[in-house]
């Protein structure tokens, strides 16, 4: 007795009619926007398993879906089972009201249980229907816009209204709001707001919401609906490099400002210069490394991070001092080389190999030529032969003077002029009076000549050596 009590007092709670096979409510209220979810309760009164088919018509009403868990239930005898039942609702539709109906039919005796349901939909007098925003993806200093669509899905004008827009940035920190009054919409129209936001130089990096609220008058909020845009990370770390130049230095000032939003990543400011700079390289702040490449010296300077809108500097000195100098240095040396290149020679050589004994004959030549780029006069070439050596009488180019001493013998060769280029090679020959073992050194030719400013210089060859094998 007390179960059936009990049993009554269930049905009693739900305003519902049902049959032995087929349970559910009587009404469904549900909200604009809202996905709403309710069961119903098949169950088979037979003493045989059956198969039941269920269904719901109609499945859409005025935009509102409803769909069911299963379409299909085998249930054993005296079995139940609750099935769900879905209800959608868009966001913005009118307020209405009608009825669907539940069926539930037997695959063995075609017997069929149907339910009829009322739907209560509750709608909005004015709800945000979209908010678009054109953009999702931005760089500092580019604009964002973004289009609010206001609905009014009822038979009458909306009341006052007022819309709210805030821009909160990835740590939710407003920065940036609007707020615009909506005196009233028109019945089933809507009304579209657009606003646009630039995004600062230096605004922070990530998410930002874009958040409308809808009030009414007595700042109740009515609906609100949000959207995301991105603000990219960038950063800039492009050295400008000036040079101030005085007689002492020069002075090179390397600046790299951050204009981007974000910290840079660590990098190297390298410079590069002349390997000889290296004697000369002042910097303020040492560098963190340095490699020689060619002839090239690469400075580089590590920089951990700059922030944005912040900027460091790198500052060296190229001494000049020292570059004077070598300067100098350098003019002196290309003097001294200029003298050397374009000054009379005087080589004495023997191109002679084998042993030194008699009958060997050996040629000396002494070749002589004028580099300078000016004639020369009253040349005079003298070279000594020693006694331990004999002179051929047979001479292949111009023949000497010779004049004989107890100690050798000298062999003069005169030229009136040579003119600039102008080369002479002369030759003699010598015999040794006897075997010589050790290494023969003969003396130096000398030169003589008076040059283009009537001055008289003397030359010198250098030693020769012959040495038997």
């Amino acid at each position: 007795m007390k179960r059936l009590i009990v049993f009554l007092i269930i049905l009693l709670s739900f305003p519902i009619a049902f049959s032995q096979e087929l349970l559910a409510p009587t009404e469904v209220t549900c909200y604009t926007g809202e996905s709403k979810t309710f069961e119903i309760l098949v169950r088979n009164e037979q003493n045989f398993a059956d198969d039941f088919s269920i269904s719901v018509f109609p499945q859409n009403i005025e935009g509102v879906q409803i769909l069911l868990e299963n379409y299909f239930v085998s249930l054993l005898p005296k079995e139940e089972k609750n099935i769900k039942v879905f209800v959608f609702v868009p966001d913005c539709i009118r307020e209405f009201s009608s009825t669907f109906t539940i069926s539930v039919k037997s695959s063995k005796t075609n017997e069929l249980k149907q339910k009829s349901i009322y739907l209560n939909v509750k709608g909005k007098a004015v709800c945000i229907t979209d908010l678009f925003v054109d953009k999702k993806n931005l760089n500092p200093e580019e604009t964002v816009s973004f289009e609010i669509s206001l609905t009014n899905p009822s038979e009458m004008e909306s009341p006052p209204l007022v819309l709210k827009v805030l821009i909160r940035d990835p740590y939710e920190n407003v920065v940036k709001s609007f707020e615009d009054s909506i005196e009233k919409i028109q019945p089933k129209t809507t009304k579209k707001i657009l606003h646009s936001y630039r995004i600062e130089k230096f605004a922070k990096p990530g998410a930002y919401e874009v958040k409308a609220i809808l009030v009414d008058g007595l700042n109740k909020m009515i609906d609100s609906s949000s959207a995301k845009f991105y603000v990219n990370p960038t950063y800039t770390n492009y050295p400008e490099k000036s040079t101030h130049l005085s007689i002492l230095s020069s002075t090179v000032t390397i600046k790299i400002k951050n204009e981007g939003n974000s910290p840079t990543p660590p990098f190297y400011i390298s410079e590069s210069l002349p390997a000889i700079a290296r004697f000369f390289f002042q910097p303020e702040k040492k560098p963190d490394k340095e490699e020689i490449v060619g002839n090239s010296v690469i400075y580089y300077w590590l920089i951990e991070t700059i922030e944005p809108g912040k900027e460091i500097t790198i500052t060296y000195k190229i001494s000049l001092i020292n570059l004077w100098l070598i300067c100098v240095a350098v003019i002196f040396l290309g003097y001294v080389g200029y003298k050397f290149v374009f000054t009379p020679t005087l080589v004495k050589k023997s191109s002679y190999v084998g042993k030194l004994e008699p009958e060997k004959e050996i040629t000396i030549s002494i070749g002589i030529k004028n580099r300078s780029r000016h004639s020369i006069e009253d040349v005079k070439i003298r070279d000594f032969v020693p006694s331990i050596l004999k002179i051929s009488e047979k001479f292949d180019t111009v023949r000497p003077k010779i004049r004989k001493t107890s100690s050798g013998v000298y062999l003069i060769w005169e030229f009136d002029s040579l003119r600039p280029g102008e080369e002479r090679i002369l030759t003699y020959r010598i015999k040794p009076v006897l075997e010589i073992v050790g290494t023969l050194k003969l003396p130096k030719a000398i030169m003589t000549y008076v040059d283009k400013n009537k001055v008289k210089k003397i030359l010198l060859s250098k030693t020769m050596t012959l040495k038997p094998e």
